[in-house]
């Protein structure tokens, strides 16, 4: 939408109410009272703040060509004659597709091994749960004094606590073995490209490359960093 009066409309609306509905809801997060009596104020007060900077936001005030001349109308429309580049949204896809390509034959073999730890992991988490809880087979000994932490009172939401917390662990345990397979067959991969290569320096797409040069530019910078405070400090005593 072009900068103007239509979409300063619109983003003042949008700011009044995103600002004064996160202070309400701040206020209802610390236990402030919510009526309108004692909220009121505050809230438009908040409103009107975040109403000013949508206003603002809406007609171009903070967009390319504000403080030209001509006005950020006429640099919205010589930008729409110019071509788009890909959006966020098209970016991402490509991002995520080009990674599912270099990470799927990594994870697909790997996928027996990772079910058959998950369902071990399943298994025992089954049976501890069976232990403490079965009146079969009972622990000998008071668990706990309170009665909602006792394992052999099952309920439905003690249950559902129980499988959401052991999901998490489960997940996070796979997550991460995927993420250390990954990261070692990456690295392990650059190696073997190293190794294979008749020169004496790693090409300029390898991961190691980058890093040592994002490196040497650290250097850089720390190297003039330091020249720059020695020599001022010099010239302060030579005065």
């Amino acid at each position: 939408m072009r900068p103007g009066i239509l979409r300063g409309i619109i983003s003042l609306i949008i700011g009044g109410v995103v600002t004064g509905g996160i202070y309400f809801l701040l206020r209802a997060l610390t236990g402030n009272p919510l009526d309108w009596a004692n909220a009121g104020g505050a809230t438009l007060m908040f409103a009107e703040v975040g109403a000013a900077f949508g206003w603002l936001i809406g007609v171009g005030g903070f967009s390319r060509g504000a403080a030209s001349h001509e006005g950020p109308l006429v640099a919205h429309l010589e930008m729409e004659q110019l071509p788009k580049p890909p959006g966020i949204v098209a970016v991402t896809r490509r991002n995520v597709v080009n990674f599912v390509k270099w990470a799927a034959p990594q994870i697909i073999p790997n996928l027996r091994s990772i079910l058959v730890a998950v369902g071990v992991i399943t298994l025992i988490g089954a049976g501890v749960w069976f232990v403490a809880s079965n009146p079969i087979v009972r622990i000998s000994g008071r668990q706990t004094f309170d009665a909602n932490a006792d394992a052999g009172v099952i309920t439905g939401d003690k249950f559902l606590i129980f499988v959401i917390v052991g999901g998490v662990i489960i997940g996070g345990v796979v997550t991460t073995a995927v993420v250390l397979a990954l990261i070692f067959t990456s690295l392990n991969r650059q190696v073997e490209v190293a190794k294979k290569m008749k020169v004496s320096h790693l090409p300029e797409e390898s991961i190691f490359y980058k890093f040592g040069r994002h490196l040497e530019k650290l250097k850089d910078f720390a190297a003039s960093w330091l020249n720059d405070i020695v020599q001022s400090f010099n010239k302060s005593v030579i005065r």
